[in-house]
């Protein structure tokens, strides 16, 4: 899955609201911009370009990604790869 090359207006943002994944592995890397990730295991961090999140949801893991509020206070960009593994 791809995220972009976009450009957000001053307020906006990407709003992903908590959904669940069962039996997949997600890598996110990001090229520009940053987002808030945030699961039901505990995890609750930003990523920022050039770091790598790896979220392994086994049995079951709801998360959100969100552009975070200080980065909403201007224009902002975002472009970002997330691929998907199927777990056995």
């Amino acid at each position: 899955d791809q995220a972009g090359p976009a450009e957000l207006l001053t307020g906006q943002g990407i709003d992903v609201r908590p959904h669940p994944h069962i039996g997949l592995g997600t890598v996110t890397y990001l090229y520009r911009g940053d987002f808030h990730h945030r699961d039901s295991t505990g995890a609750d961090q930003i990523i920022r370009p050039g770091e790598l999140n790896w979220m392994v949801a086994g049995r079951g893991v709801s998360h959100s990604e969100r552009t975070k509020a200080a980065a909403r206070t201007g224009p902002n960009s975002l472009f970002g790869i997330q691929t998907w593994l199927a777990l056995p």
